[in-house]
């Protein structure tokens, strides 16, 4: 399906950006600056910078390194470790999302100190795993009974993957999808 140039000649008169016109014409970009270039509109130059959301190249969900980059221009005065160490600090996110760039979420800590709350913090969820031993046994229970994965990880604090991997374990058919569960039971 081709695109009158008439339409794209008059959304860009308006004042409408190449990318705008694109999307509202259904044509790359490129496609339509060929399609004005041939018709004799001079292009304008779009010197006007767009950040964040009114950025075509903006993502709700950055990557981590992007978030680790705007973390380290958003907080540039480090402060001092909790052992006393001024030099060499990291910032560490206290709920280790490194998306959440909150200044309660930041803290600032030494080489060490930070390999040591990363340990710690790692031993503690390890603890909460074997924790999750103790209630395999209701979990395979109720899930027999009818309740969803999502149902039994909202009671204990555990993501859903973690809930049917351990029903898994135990020889329980999980399905992906919650329906297909009910319609085994119904067969």
């Amino acid at each position: 399906m081709s695109v009158p140039t008439g339409p794209i000649v008059e959304l860009y008169a308006e004042g409408i950006t190449l990318t705008e016109v694109a999307v509202r014409v259904g044509m790359s970009r490129n496609g339509v600056k060929n399609r004005l270039l041939a018709a004799g509109v001079r292009i304008r130059t779009e010197a006007k910078v767009r950040r964040g959301a009114d950025n075509g190249r903006w993502t709700p969900n950055p990557s981590v390194n992007a978030a680790r980059i705007r973390t380290q221009k958003m907080y540039t005065e480090a402060q001092d470790c909790k052992c006393g160490r001024t030099d060499g600090l990291h910032r560490h996110h206290v709920d280790r999302n490194t998306a959440n760039l909150s200044a309660e979420n930041i803290e600032w800590l030494c080489a060490s100190c930070h390999v040591k709350r990363h340990r710690a913090e790692d031993r503690e969820a390890a603890r909460g795993i074997y924790s999750a031993l103790t209630h395999v046994d209701e979990w395979v229970a109720r899930f027999n009974d009818g309740e969803t994965v999502a149902q039994i990880a909202r009671d204990y604090s555990f993501s859903g993957p973690t809930i049917r991997r351990w029903l898994i374990e135990r020889g329980v058919f999980v399905p992906w999808r919650p329906g297909v569960f009910a319609e085994r039971r119904a067969a």
